[in-house]
C-alpha cells in the first residue's frame, strides 16, 4: 500500500485500535506519538472492543496506573493486575474468534505480546500493537517519532500541531473525522497560512468497514484475513478529503 504523499498523522497510540485509526496511521509517511496530552481513562487508550459470537459488543481493557489528570506518557501498566487481565483478553479472543478463518494465523502474534511478563508503560505496549498489526497487514509502519516534551507548551494546540508538522517537513496532515478539528479548539486559518493541507477521513466513504462502534481491526483480520483488509485500506485511502477552509 502506497503512502499518501508528504503526509503525517499525530495521535496517541491506541490499544488494538479500530480500522479507521489504522488506515490513518498506515497511510501516512510519518507518525508522531502525541503523548504529552492527557490520558483518558477507559477510552481507546487502554480499552478496545470486540464482537461476541452473538454479535454483541464486548470491551476488554489493559490495567493501568493513571487518571484523567495524568499525561499519557506517564501512564504505566498495573503489574498487580497484568497477568489476570492479559489472560482474560486471551480467553475472550479464543472463545469468540477461534473458529474464524484467519484466527490461528494471526492470534499467535497477538498472544506473544499479552504473555510478556511485564510492560512498563501504556505507550510502549500500544506502540508494539501498532507495529505487530502493521506486520500482520504487511504494510510498513511510517517513520515514527515521539513528541519532544521540551517543545510542547500545552497552551496552544494549533501551534503545537503546526510545529510538529513543519518540523517533519510535511505539508499534509491526516486527521480523523471532521469533528476532530473543531474550529472552537483549532485555528484552522493558521494551517492554511502555513501551507498545510488538512485531510480528514470521511466516514461515509468507508464502504466495507464502517466506523462500527470502535470495534478493533482484529475483528476484521480474524474474519477476512490480512490480504483483504489491506486491499480495502488501499481503496479507502480515497476517503481522505481535503478540508475546505
Amino acid at each position: 500500500m502506497n503512502k499518501i504523499w508528504d503526509s503525517i498523522s499525530i495521535h496517541q497510540p491506541h490499544f488494538l485500535p479500530w480500522y479507521p485509526y489504522m488506515l490513518r496511521i498506515l497511510s501516512g509517511e510519518s507518525y508522531v506519538t502525541f503523548t504529552q496530552s492527557k490520558y483518558k481513562p477507559q477510552y481507546f487508550h487502554n480499552r478496545t472492543w470486540l464482537l461476541q459470537k452473538d454479535g454483541r459488543i464486548l470491551s476488554v481493557s489493559l490495567p493501568v496506573n493513571g487518571s484523567q489528570n495524568t499525561i499519557f506518557e506517564d501512564v504505566t501498566i498495573d503489574s498487580n493486575h497484568w497477568v489476570r487481565a492479559s489472560k482474560k483478553i486471551i480467553r475472550v479472543m479464543e472463545y469468540n474468534y477461534a473458529h474464524s478463518p484467519y484466527f490461528q494465523d494471526i492470534f499467535e502474534k497477538i498472544e506473544n505480546i499479552l504473555t510478556v511478563t511485564w510492560w512498563e508503560s501504556l505507550e510502549d505496549i500500544n506502540l508494539q500493537w501498532l507495529q505487530v498489526l502493521a506486520e500482520i497487514l504487511e504494510i510498513p509502519m511510517p517513520e515514527t517519532h515521539k513528541q519532544n516534551n521540551e517543545e510542547y507548551t500545552g497552551e496552544n494546540r494549533t501551534d503545537n500541531l503546526i510545529h510538529e508538522i513543519r518540523k517533519r517537513w510535511k505539508s499534509t496532515y491526516l486527521t480523523g473525522w471532521w469533528g476532530g478539528m473543531d474550529p472552537k479548539v483549532f485555528d484552522l486559518e493558521k494551517f492554511k497560512e502555513n501551507g498545510i493541507d488538512m485531510k480528514y477521513l470521511d466516514s461515509s466513504r468507508l464502504s466495507k468497514y464502517p466506523a462500527q462502534n470502535g470495534v478493533s481491526i482484529l475483528h476484521h483480520l480474524f474474519h477476512d484475513g490480512p490480504d483483504q483488509v489491506r486491499a480495502q485500506m488501499e481503496q479507502d485511502q480515497s476517503a481522505f478529503v481535503s478540508l475546505k477552509i
